[in-house]
């Protein structure tokens, strides 16, 4: 499997997980700052899956944007569907 396909599936499941956690967290503002803080530390967690660095373009084209659409649609998805 390319690097690009893991870093996406890696980034993918982050968001769903970490858009469940947001919702659980009554502060937006600290959701957003869990959700970015969470954002670059997959950065390097793909970097060390990749045992090579990789620039912040490369992150953010292969896995970072998903990471935060797919983040910010969990979040308002659950946010709309219970409260």
């Amino acid at each position: 499997m390319k690097m690009e396909t893991k870093s996406l599936l890696l980034c993918s499941l982050a968001g769903v997980v970490i858009g469940y956690v947001s919702f659980l967290i009554v502060d937006a503002l600290f959701a957003l700052v869990l959700a970015v803080a969470v954002g670059f530390a997959l950065k390097f967690a793909v970097e060390k899956l990749a045992k090579e660095k990789k620039s912040l373009k490369w992150w953010l084209t292969n896995g970072g944007m998903s990471y935060f659409l797919i983040w910010f649609v969990v979040w308002v998805l659950f946010l709309n569907l219970i409260k």
